[in-house]
């Protein structure tokens, strides 16, 4: 019979594993705001692809986008408009809501932002030339 060292020990080993593989599963792709050097806009049935660089501007779209994302499934369109996040060596795909409703997609996961957030984005994209329409219109997938 094991005594109650060993069963400690067990127990802490097996927490431990169970920690990494959470954190394994659940780590998705977390917008790090400092790390982010780029940002696009893409709509292929609009033929738009734009590149945001300006840093003032990376940062606080970053930020607006750098929510927490919980599982849901609304019932919004996504897919006609993507935002392309890139920081260091990774990739990170959010789609907004495009029925004007402030929901982003990332990882088959949601989050939403405050209509302040939704009017200084859009603002600021507008400032490149993409209309809100664009995440207005109720296309989508």
């Amino acid at each position: 019979m094991l005594n109650n060292k060993w069963i400690v020990i067990i127990g802490i080993v097996l927490l431990v594993v169970a920690l990494c593989i959470i954190a394994i599963i659940f780590r998705g792709s977390k917008i790090k705001v400092g790390k982010v050097q780029s940002i696009s806009v893409i709509a292929i049935d609009e033929d738009l692809m734009l590149d945001i660089i300006d840093p003032n501007d990376v940062r606080t779209i970053s930020k607006i986008l750098s929510k927490n994302a919980y599982n849901d499934s609304p019932s919004c369109p996504f897919g006609y408009v993507e935002i392309i996040i890139k920081q260091n060596d990774e990739s990170i795909t959010v789609q907004p809501a495009t029925d004007g409703c402030h929901v982003f997609m990332i990882n088959s996961k949601y989050f939403s932002i405050p209509d302040n957030e939704w009017e200084s984005l859009m603002e600021l994209f507008g400032k490149y030339g993409v209309d809100r329409s664009l995440f207005e219109t109720g296309k989508g997938i």
